[in-house]
């Protein structure tokens, strides 16, 4: 009998299972009395699964008791940060081992282990055995949370089957199913997965209050693909299992709500780009969104969220536009809840003020109010009401009372408008209403049904008009005006109309102010004509519109305010239209394209000189585009300016340069500026910019009507006030030197070229002039021994309407003038000088005759000289 000390590497156990990383197995061994005895002690050890590499256990200590051909396991460790216990034993004979372990595990290591985050706990139990066929069976049940996804009831198989090493039969299995929690809702996820090869998911449930079905096929490299619906739409996309990367295209459709959204990252650092979005009228939306740990934030530019990871937070809206509504407002948003509060303001077609107040709805419960003073719009499940008080709407008209509409389309309730000259009354009663009143001295009265087929009757009644409309199968109409009559069907896609309508006759019932002409029909099935002669609102439109084959073009001229417009092309369905726009000696190309709901335009070309209060633009070229609706909006450049303008400020922006001449200085000036009309021609916006102007520096800064003016030169001359444009008003004091020895101090006011002010001209020898303005044709010059050109002036001129008198002494010259005639005279340098002449202030002298004699030489002059102030 002997003994043997053992003190070995754990991994030599790897002959049996290759999944022992590391450890010691230490004891005594008894040899040669009887069976073989041996009693070891296991320390520090540790394994992994070699097919499922995030199966880990650490800190494996215990014994092993060896008897003959029997070996006792009892061991303990840790794995995925939870306790793990086994006991089993090792049957050398009969060639078999087994293992039963259980363990509970923490969901923190296990996430860890799959590279991402957790919380919870779960409990294991595994059971394994075998010798060159070795068979492994484990159950996992457990809740908690993985990548900030709540899970319960979660419930997992793991099977490994080797038979002698062959890894083609070898079987490595997981078949798993939970519930999760994500947004609220409960989703219940399946599937099975055989790691390195192939497997297949669901997760069938509810997600954002839409129902949610999502298959997914799993390659060898545990990448998902994920193909099914959610969110109201399609979705599609690969969700890597290393690192839980997502890369996914989702089409959310929420009844008029819906985009398309692509989203990667993490499930707790994702990040989307939105586009196509629309919300009821409000389409063409894009923008990012990003879901981290701080929350949900999305920004579509013209509206905004900022969620915390509750999906609560705040919501903005700024110019939020769509078939003519344009909404502005802030509030709180409980995204999961259907809370929306704040603040909403709205501009609706037809109604002639902005609606603004408090909003209070919740989408889950479909309940809502909005109040913009008297005015309430209510919603309650499958009915919407107006409670409209003295609302003022479109044609000077105020509406009163109480309606209720359902999505069955049924209506009740009853609306009175009044106002300028109009009193109609409208009744719902369910599925029919009726219209009854007067506009103008015409009498109207209209029955229709308010489900399909929509039937209608209606009547006009008045002195130079009478007319029949009803609606059955198709749109059918006789209307006479002023004794004449047109009349047709309008069925789908075939117009059939003839006559004239006089739109004078229209006025009472449209309001339009000066609406007169004439429209003459020829419409035959999806051919025809009809020409238009028409005016209203002080434009003028004249020409033809044509049907060929059912599309509908028009070749019409307009005129508004001293403008011309020429226009030719497609007008529907939808419009494709070209021409040219003419106005204040200008000529530009237009370009008009679209749906009308979404209509886009382009003007090119070259503007000629603008002018307006003494400033002058040169001609340069012009490239905008932009949209008609369902916003005015523009874009591009004009010259040397990058421009845009928005209908929701109703101002222009501009930033670049510009090549001017103001008051008869050329230069160019940078900066930014924005600008509207206003009232009474007045400008809007404001202005900062800088440049040079001849020898002059000047800086503008502050609103057109109030701008901070700077001028200066290199040699000190400085002139600093106020300017006030589209009036052309400015006051400014001028202080430093003239050149030549002169200095100038005083103050000028004035409006374009009609300064007035006192200013007074020095010298360095104390000789002044005093100069009092009242536009260049009104001003005194007192002169007392200012010296100008080596001359001492000494003397008084004064110009009345241009006239000038007085009388001045200029060295050895003699100045006089008597009601603008003007003799000079005198002795220079031994020669004799007379002139006369009539002068004309600012700038005109007429009928000039100059004699100079003398030792030297005889000389004679004439003619006129005139030169024209700058525009």
């Amino acid at each position: 009998m002997f003994t043997v000390d053992l003190d070995a590497d754990a991994r030599v156990l790897n002959h049996y299972w290759p999944g022992v990383t590391g450890g010691r197995i230490s004891g005594q061994y008894v040899i040669g009395s009887g069976p073989i005895r041996g009693d070891l002690k296991v320390t520090d050890a540790s394994l992994r699964v070699p097919e499922a590499n995030f199966v880990t256990v650490t800190g494996v200590a215990g014994t092993a008791t060896h008897r003959g051909d029997l070996i006792d396991l009892q061991l303990a460790g840790r794995g995925w940060n939870g306790p793990v216990t086994a006991s089993g034993g090792v049957d050398l004979k009969a060639q078999n081992w087994r293992v039963t372990a259980n363990a509970a595990p923490t969901v923190a290591g296990l996430a860890g282990a799959l590279g991402t985050t957790g919380s919870g706990g779960l409990k294991l139990q595994v059971t394994a055995g075998g010798w060159s066929t070795v068979r492994v069976t484990a159950t996992a049940q457990g809740a908690g949370e993985v990548a900030g996804v709540g899970f319960r009831d979660a419930a997992a198989k793991y099977t490994f089957l080797s038979e002698n090493g062959n890894v083609a039969t070898q079987t490595n299995d997981l078949s798993f199913s939970a519930v999760t929690s994500l947004a609220g809702s409960d989703q219940k996820l399946a599937g099975r997965w055989a790691f390195g090869k192939s497997g297949a998911a669901s997760l069938v449930g509810a997600f954002g209050q839409k129902p949610l079905n999502v298959n997914a096929s799993i390659d060898a490299k545990n990448v998902l693909t994920l193909r099914g619906e959610g969110l109201g739409g399609p979705l599609s996309g690969t969700l890597a299992l290393s690192g839980v990367k997502l890369n996914a295209v989702l089409n959310p459709t929420y009844g008029a709500v819906q985009a398309r959204v692509a989203v990667s990252g993490t499930p707790d650092d994702l990040r989307a780009t939105i586009s196509g979005a629309q919300a009821g009228p409000f389409s063409g939306l894009s923008g990012t969104a990003a879901l981290d740990r701080r929350g949900l934030r999305a920004d579509l530019g013209a509206a905004r969220i900022n969620l915390n990871r509750e999906f609560r937070g705040t919501w903005q809206a700024q110019g939020l536009s769509g078939s003519g509504i344009i909404l502005s407002g802030r509030g709180r948003l409980d995204l999961t809840g259907g809370d929306v509060t704040g603040q909403l303001e709205a501009t609706v077609p037809g109604v002639r003020d902005t609606l603004a107040g408090p909003l209070d709805l919740n989408y889950t419960r479909q309940r809502g109010t909005f109040r913009s003073g008297a005015q309430v719009l209510t919603w309650n499940g499958d009915s919407f009401g107006v409670q409209a008080r003295e609302l003022p709407v479109a044609g000077g008209l105020n509406v009163t009372g109480d309606v209720t509409v359902t999505t069955a389309l049924k209506a009740f309730g009853t609306l009175r408008a009044t106002g300028a000259g109009v009193t109609l009354n409208a009744t719902a009663r369910g599925t029919s209403a009726s219209l009854r009143g007067s506009a103008g001295g015409v009498t109207v009265l209209a029955d229709t049904q308010l489900q399909a087929p929509y039937l209608t009757t209606a009547r006009v009644q008045g002195a130079d008009i009478q007319g029949v409309l009803s609606v059955d199968r198709g749109v059918r109409f006789t209307l006479t005006t002023a004794g004449d009559t047109a009349r047709g069907v309008i069925d789908g896609d075939r117009w059939d109309a003839t006559g004239r309508v006089n739109l004078a006759a229209l006025r009472p019932l449209v309001n339009v102010d000066g609406l007169g002409g004439t429209l003459d029909l020829n419409l035959a099935a999806q051919g025809g004509s009809a020409r238009v002669n028409a005016r209203a609102l002080g434009a003028g439109v004249t020409g033809t519109l044509t049907r060929a084959g059912g599309p509908l073009g028009a070749n019409l001229r307009v005129t508004y305010a001293g403008a011309q417009a020429a226009l030719s092309g497609r007008v529907y369905p939808d419009v494709q239209a070209q021409g040219r726009v003419s106005a204040q000696g200008q000529t530009l190309n237009l370009g008009v394209t679209g749906a009308y709901g979404d209509l886009r335009a382009r003007v090119t070309g070259q503007t000629g000189p603008l002018s307006f209060s003494g400033v002058t633009l040169p001609a340069q070229p012009v490239n905008l585009s932009g949209t008609l609706t369902p916003r005015l909006t523009a874009s591009g450049t004009w010259g040397d300016l990058n421009v845009t303008y928005d209908a929701a400020t109703g101002l222009a922006r501009v930033t670049g340069q510009q090549a001017l001449t103001a008051f008869g200085q050329a230069g160019r000036v940078q900066g930014r500026a924005t600008w509207g009309p206003g009232p009474g021609g007045s400008f809007r916006g404001a202005v900062a910019a800088s440049g040079v102007l001849d020898q002059y520096t000047v800086a503008l800064n502050g609103p057109w009507d109030d701008l901070n003016v700077l001028l200066s030169d290199g040699e000190g001359l400085r002139a600093r006030g106020t300017a006030s444009l589209p009036a052309g008003r400015y006051d400014v004091n001028v202080s430093g030197p003239l050149g030549g020895g002169l200095f100038v101090d005083g103050n000028v006011q004035g409006t374009g070229l009609e300064p007035r002010g006192t200013v007074t001209v020095t010298d360095a020898q104390g000789g002044r002039a005093l100069v009092q303005l009242q536009g260049f044709d009104n001003l005194n010059v007192q002169a007392q021994g200012l010296t100008l050109g080596g001359q001492t002036l000494r003397g008084n001129l004064s110009a009345v309407n241009g006239v000038l008198s007085g009388s001045l002494k200029a060295g050895p010259l003699d100045v006089r003038a008597v009601n603008g005639q003007l003799r000079v005279s005198g002795e220079l340098a031994g020669q004799t000088i007379l002139a006369t002449g009539k002068v004309t202030l600012p700038a005109t002298l007429e009928n000039l005759n100059l004699s100079v004699t003398g030792p030297y030489f005889a000389a004679q002059a004439g003619g006129t000289w005139r030169t024209c102030a700058a525009p």
